[in-house]
């Protein structure tokens, strides 16, 4: 069965292909569509992106999954001392019902349940019903009718559990954390033993330094995003000559980036007494030059690039 992942971003729509064999997907392809940098009417320029990607396809899915926009979707972690998921299943809704400022019986509710050997873990997932049928009701005007949803950044983290870099999932091993870098917004996650059990999203996004450089140099948005990633360098002097007054406000900018994933860290650390070993960069925000070598000096913790297409 061919499946066909779709991720709705603010200037882009990526799309990877999927073929699901005996429970195991192999990724097949990656796309992508770009729009321009700043939308006057979404609508039109969602429908024909969409459609010049679905025509690139050498197939039609079989089926096609996106996700719910984050304000739409409640995410609750759940560490209940009990090893047994009959009973875990029995009782984990009394306990999420207290988290959540909404009734269940109006909601969609998904979840998972994952033995840690000191109880269980439960991810759980909560739509209200009035905003899933908000969001299906923007995919089908924009022209996709997609059968499955996903919460905003699973996909992500699939793609990552899916591809790991060798030795860093298994039992024993130490927490990693996931820094998906978009164009308006940034997604932290961490994962131990194959499990989620932090994520959390902050507006952050590149496209800051690209307003910032179009200010700067008196660009065009689309000349600025062209700059950011042609000349921008992190580990040069002045930011590979971008001039003081740029480089001195691209700085002030990654060092809200920095203290927003310094604090979550440390809030993790003390909450599960668990140090993460490595910072994974992905999304259209890690490519900029340097940013892995930057972020490991500013948070003290290995940072790579996270590059699926070049795992085994």
């Amino acid at each position: 069965m061919r499946i066909l992942g779709i991720d709705f971003g603010t200037w882009s729509i990526k799309a990877v292909e999927m073929e699901s064999k005996w429970r195991r997907f192999e990724i097949l392809d990656f796309h992508e569509v770009r729009m321009p940098l700043q939308l006057s009417e979404p609508v039109p320029m969602y429908q024909s992106a969409l459609q010049q990607l679905l025509s690139s396809l050498p197939s039609h899915p079989d089926k096609i999954v996106t996700s719910l926009a984050a304000d739409k979707t409640a995410l609750r972690f759940l560490r209940i001392p009990i090893g047994s998921k009959k009973k875990v299943e029995a009782m984990y809704q009394f306990e999420l019902e207290d988290g959540i400022p909404f009734k269940l019986e109006d909601s969609v509710l998904e979840h998972r349940i994952s033995p840690d050997g000191k109880g269980s873990l439960v991810l759980a997932a909560v739509a209200p019903k009035r905003f899933v049928k908000s969001q299906l009701d923007w995919y089908q005007s924009i022209g996709v009718d997609p059968d499955w949803l996903c919460f905003d950044g699973m996909g992500a983290i699939n793609l990552f559990l899916a591809n790991p870099p060798d030795k860093v999932i298994g039992p024993g091993m130490a927490p990693v954390v996931l820094l998906d870098i978009g164009h308006s917004k940034t997604q932290i996650s961490i994962l131990e033993n194959g499990n989620l059990t932090l994520l959390r999203a902050f507006p952050w996004g590149s496209f800051r330094i690209t307003e910032l450089i179009a200010d700067t140099w008196a660009q065009a948005l689309e000349d600025a995003e062209g700059t950011k990633h042609g000349k921008l360098n992190l580990l040069e002097p002045d930011f590979g000559g971008v001039g003081q007054e740029t480089s001195e406000g691209i700085l002030q900018l990654l060092k809200m980036l920095v203290n927003d994933v310094t604090h979550t860290i440390a809030s993790y650390r003390n909450t599960t007494k668990n140090q993460p070993s490595t910072i994974y960069l992905l999304g259209g925000g890690s490519e900029l030059k340097g940013l892995d070598s930057f972020l490991s000096e500013a948070v003290g913790l290995r940072a790579l690039r996270f590059q699926p297409h070049l795992t085994s």
